[in-house]
């Protein structure tokens, strides 16, 4: 597996000046690290160091022989250990005073503190090859060593032995630059096992980092049930759905099912399924093999235990979702005297904006959700000197490689529409084409790429918000094509039908909507003849709305989203300019405050939050 190395990322493994010592070839087809020269940062003094070479190839000066036993193939070791006449041994003559300078192992051998020196001119080293040896004495009277994949890893035991750091460091930095799906696991092990420590977190990282990747290694199903734990119980995993965690649990148990199934139980609890649809888990536990044997009767229990918390729309476990990245917020096309296409996103560590890969078309009155980390921006209108067009069209964007690609579109174009991710499905719902209000609603199956219709709402609406709670899809306020809306309505899932729930206290459309814990926001809004600054909340454990603190300024056609446990209204319209400003809600506090504004103003826009933006 080819990927690219930035020199960068080896400054926790080593100082600057023993990057610039690094010479490797990368020659291979795959493009991966083959050979790793690796030059000592010391001072290039290099006729001294010629001398010191000549000196032990010539046996000079020399008053110290380090002996490593080379054993016939045909000789245990045990009767070697009985029979110390039989040992065969070869010899590196050196100097004691060399040794000592570029080892502490060597400096508090010859200073007494080892029984080695009681025979001080000749010193066994066990536990190293020859050839070991003589790599790493060659290394501290020339600066220079040769790891290759052949030698890497007894170099690393043998000079962590020895004391010899640099050379411990160059090997990571191999290890680091060869690392793959089928060899990280291994590694990270291995850094452990020696105390690698920087090594082994980077192996760790890359392995949540390529989890769809390592699942199909020949290392993960090799791995023992303590680390498979491990691995899995990570909030860093980089999973798009939830479901690929049960399929690698699977696989892994299938893979010596006798010995395994038995740790199915512990392997679930590791999966978070409460992601996942209980459709999904129904049809698991009916058709999956795995769920036959006696063995699994508990993990079945669990998994029809989980079914019924989802089912009863009601507060359950509460796990966190998967976090692999950062995260950042988002925001999508809108309004500026015409529609526009642009997209920016703030980033958490330096709250600045930065500009992302515009929209094929510029829109506003967009809706827009996350889902499987990537962004869909659904339906909306170009307003443009040249007409008004409303429009159907999907497009999804990777923040990974910062690109958009076409969906399936809506079998309706829909402008200030609705939607919410219930079930890893996306809902549009409501909008407008035209002068028509739609009350119909269409959900799109993201993997599959196709929209299908469901039960329509009681009301048609455009201009209204959307929530999930407790998979349960909220409509919120809106405009009916007659006055503005304070009604809201409920659609369950499992019985594909949409029940009323209390009204708001004020009638909203161009509100920003969003849920946070057991709540419904609805933030701001236009109401008969002007914007709103006020804020209610939605307890859907109480079926009651009770206003909160408002905000500074009154603003409709916001966006608003959740964003590290806070509220964020983004932009809109006053009543006499549009906005760039941005305003964030604590709910701890019921309190609000400036944030970051905006590039520019923008009304109508969309705003979600996932994975920061890649820039190839």
């Amino acid at each position: 597996m080819s990927r690219k190395i930035d020199l960068n990322d080896l400054s926790t493994l080593l100082s600057e000046d023993e990057i610039s010592g690094l010479e490797y070839d990368n020659l291979s087809a795959e493009g991966s690290f083959t050979c790793l020269q690796f030059r000592s940062s010391r001072p290039k003094l290099d006729s001294f160091f010629a001398n010191l070479k000549e000196f032990l190839d010539d046996e000079k000066f020399c008053d110290v022989i380090l002996k490593t036993e080379t054993m016939p193939s045909n000789f245990s070791s045990s009767y070697n250990a009985l029979n110390p006449l039989s040992r065969n041994f070869k010899i590196i003559k050196a100097h004691k005073i060399i040794l000592s300078s570029a080892s502490s192992y060597f400096k508090a051998m010859f200073a007494g503190g080892f029984r080695e020196n009681r025979f001080c001119d000749d010193v066994f080293i066990d536990h190293i090859s020859h050839s070991v040896l003589k790599s790493i004495i060659d290394f501290i009277y020339t600066n220079r060593i040769i790891i290759k994949d052949t030698n890497v890893q007894s170099l690393l035991v043998a000079s962590k032995m020895l004391h010899v750091e640099e050379i411990v460091n160059a090997c990571c930095v191999y290890m680091y630059l060869n690392m793959d799906a089928n060899n990280c696991i291994g590694i990270e092990d291995f850094a452990k096992t020696y105390g690698c420590v920087t090594l082994s977190k980077k192996a760790e990282k890359f392995m949540m980092e390529h989890f769809c990747q390592i699942i199909n290694s020949d290392e993960f199903l090799h791995l023992n049930e303590k680390q498979l734990c491990k691995l899995l119980s990570k909030d860093e995993l980089s999973v798009r759905c939830e479901s690929i965690v049960f399929k690698a649990v699977v696989d892994w148990v299938k893979f010596e099912p006798e010995k395994r199934r038995s740790h199915l139980d512990h392997l679930f609890q590791c999966v978070r399924f409460h992601f996942l649809p209980p459709t999904f888990l129904k049809d698991q536990m009916k058709n999956n093999e795995i769920f036959k044997f006696e063995e699994s009767i508990k993990s079945r229990q669990y998994l029809q235990k989980v079914c019924e918390d989802l089912i009863s729309h009601m507060p359950c476990k509460t796990w966190n979702p998967r976090r692999p990245c950062t995260f950042a917020l988002f925001v999508l096309g809108g309004y500026q005297r015409q529609s526009i296409s642009t997209v920016e996103c703030l980033k958490k560590s330096t709250l600045t904006w930065e500009k992302c890969e515009d929209m094929s078309v510029p829109r506003s009155g967009v809706a827009c959700v996350s889902l499987a980390l990537y962004i869909y921006v659904i339906g909306g209108r170009n307003n443009s000197l040249q007409g008004n067009t409303d429009c159907a069209d999907v497009e999804c964007y990777d923040p990974f490689v910062n690109q958009w690609r076409k969906c399936m579109p809506m079998s309706v174009p829909r402008s200030r529409s609705g939607a919410g991710v219930l079930d890893s499905l996306i809902y549009a719902v409501g909008g407008a084409n035209a002068c028509v209000c739609h009350k119909s609603v269409e959900r799109y199956h993201w993997q599959e790429n196709r929209w299908e219709p469901v039960s329509p709402m009681n009301i048609a609406r455009i201009g209204l918000g959307c929530a999930v709670v407790n998979r349960l899809l909220y409509a919120v306020g809106g405009y009916d094509g007659c006055s503005r809306l304070n009604q809201v309505e409920c659609f369950n899932p499992d019985n594909n039908t949409w029940s009323v729930v209390a009204p708001m206290n004020m009638a909203r459309s161009g509100a920003g909507v969003c849920a946070w814990e057991n709540y419904i926001y609805a933030v701001g809004g236009y109401t008969t003849n002007l914007q709103l600054n006020s804020v209610e909340r939605y307890d859907t454990m109480t079926n009651q709305w009770t206003y909160v603190t408002s905000m500074s300024v009154p603003r409709s056609a916001l966006a608003c989203v959740v964003w590290n446990a806070k509220i964020i209204a983004l932009g809109g319209y006053n009543g006499s300019e549009f906005l760039s400003s941005i305003e964030i809600y604590d709910p701890a506090e019921d309190a609000w405050k400036a944030g970051p504004a905006m590039s520019s103003e923008r009304s109508g826009h969309g705003a979600v939050v996932t994975v920061e933006a890649k820039f190839p």
